[in-house]
């Protein structure tokens, strides 16, 4: 449930002695700003390429969560494993059958893949084409650097504006030539410098990074 998986993280700030500064990527940086919300220790956070889709750039996704769901009750595996590669990811259908040729990678997706429906009860009433809704993360109260890759579709660079846009204290970076498998050696940097900084989030602007 979404309660065990931001338990999870409470507990890791725990760990690190009662307060931390989060990065999140993808959908995980959905379950980071919504433990944000509601854990007083997390003093900053990184969140990168959250795939909301918040608009009509791509196609939207109308049951998310109830379909895995499904799919994983009926242990529907490697249906589900194609649904997440192609409607999800939005990745060819013409690449299934080569990343299937790969055995052991298509084992391990295997064996991941009945959580899916985890990452679909965060994100899966985002996916459906419409606006983030007014005043939802009004709790997230920390400073916030939203990122993205300057070569990733236009959907994913919406949505990083949009949740920029709704967070109250967010600002924007965007990296130039990146995608959503991005070159760690290319964040790096700026995490480094948001999270060291005495002062809160940078300005309200788009940046960006070669």
């Amino acid at each position: 449930t979404k309660e065990r998986e931001i338990e999870d993280i409470q507990a890791l700030v725990g760990d690190a002695g009662g307060e931390a500064m989060i990065a999140g990527f993808s959908s995980g940086g959905c379950v980071t700003l919504e433990t944000t919300a509601v854990t007083p220790g997390i003093t900053k956070v990184f969140v990168y390429e959250v795939p909301f889709i918040v608009d009509d750039s791509r196609e939207p996704l109308e049951d998310y969560k109830g379909h895995t769901t499904k799919l994983v009750e009926e242990g529907k595996l490697d249906e589900l494993i194609e649904y997440f590669i192609t409607v999800v990811a939005g990745i060819p259908a013409g690449f299934v059958g080569g990343i299937k040729q790969d055995q052991v990678m298509w084992a391990r997706m295997r064996a991941i893949a009945p959580t899916i429906p985890h990452d679909a009860a965060f994100m899966s009433e985002f996916m459906k084409g419409k606006p983030l809704p007014a005043g939802y993360w009004d709790k997230v109260k920390v400073p916030v650097l939203v990122g993205d890759g300057g070569a990733s579709p236009a959907w994913l660079r919406n949505a990083a504006e949009a949740l920029g846009t709704a967070l109250p204290h967010a600002s924007r970076e965007t990296f130039e030539g990146q995608t959503h498998s991005f070159d760690p050696n290319v964040l790096a940097p700026v995490l480094i410098e948001f999270f060291s900084a005495s002062n809160g989030a940078k300005p309200k602007k788009s940046s960006r990074r070669k």
